[in-house]
């Protein structure tokens, strides 16, 4: 399982938008086809659901399967 932190950058409807790092470990992800490139290589955004209500700003950790 692999843990990324990152920070809130917008949320729509039960969903948000994670702006984070990308890693070495991204390389052989399973699930890379869910990060979307910030026009930086070095910056990914991911979307996932938000059932806690994050709102833009809030700094957050996300836990997600790697296989």
């Amino acid at each position: 399982m692999a843990l990324e932190e990152g920070i809130i950058t917008r949320t729509t409807g039960d969903t948000a938008f994670i702006r984070t790092r990308r890693t070495t470990a991204c390389e052989g992800c399973s699930e890379r086809h869910a990060c979307h490139s910030m026009g930086n290589i070095k910056e990914i955004e991911i979307e996932v659901a938000n059932p806690l209500g994050a709102t833009a700003g809030d700094l957050v950790v996300v836990a997600f399967k790697t296989s």
